[in-house]
């Protein structure tokens, strides 16, 4: 009789993790540079007084996109064995703390008419931190979750090899878990390469019913 392994389930997602993340930067519990310090002020200046100028902070835009993150979708992570052996896995893409802060800033402020409030962001991280993931990340998120049809998503860099980093997490390194897998239905695909950019338009559009009722991160 095959051996039962115990599974972990992940840990629970905070409400208001960039809240949480702006508290602690501006704390000093949380080191940042001037640039994420004064973003993180802005962000708690405009909890208090936002809503002069018309802006909505949307707690539960913030939690259905950090939750589509970890339950939709995964990240590769590489472990040693006992032996020294390098292993793979693919894990829930749960975000750290400054990336909660950066898609819950893009998806949960909004103007008084119920739109993004931000439509451009600029992103500077270190190398090996995570940026790349993250940004293949928002492209699956505006592709299936955001309820726009026919939606398109573009990436462009300067050299090849930073457009192959970034195709490669949109087609493998980020990857749809199980159940996402099974219950998206996969449509039409055009990926144009070029030189300088990579299109990519709907892969995972439509759904059934039941898996629509039963994902938490459908559109409000």
């Amino acid at each position: 009789m095959a051996k039962r392994t115990k599974t972990t389930a992940p840990p629970p997602i905070s409400a208001d993790p960039a809240t949480a993340y702006a508290r602690g930067v501006v704390s000093g519990d949380i080191v940042a540079g001037p640039h994420v310090r004064a973003a993180c002020k802005r962000h708690l200046d405009d909890l208090t007084d936002g809503h002069k100028r018309g802006l909505v902070w949307d707690v539960a835009a913030v939690e259905r996109v950090v939750g589509y993150f970890r339950d939709v979708l995964t990240v590769e992570v590489e472990t040693q064995d006992d032996d020294g052996n390098v292993i793979s896995a693919a894990v829930p893409f749960a975000l750290a703390d400054w990336q909660a802060f950066i898609v819950g800033s893009l998806f949960g402020w909004k103007t008084s008419t119920g739109l993004r409030r931000f439509r451009r962001a600029y992103i500077e991280a270190g190398k090996g931190s995570g940026k790349s993931p993250l940004a293949a990340g928002i492209g699956h998120y505006m592709l299936t979750a955001t309820g726009k049809l026919r939606a398109e998503v573009y990436s462009a860099a300067t050299v090849q090899i930073l457009k192959d980093v970034i195709e490669s997490q949109m087609g493998s390194g980020v990857r749809f878990t199980r159940f996402a897998r099974e219950n998206y239905t996969r449509g039409a695909t055009t990926c144009n390469r070029s030189n300088s950019g990579l299109r990519i338009r709907p892969a995972w559009l439509r759904r059934p019913a039941a898996a629509h009722a039963a994902l938490a991160h459908r559109r409000p």
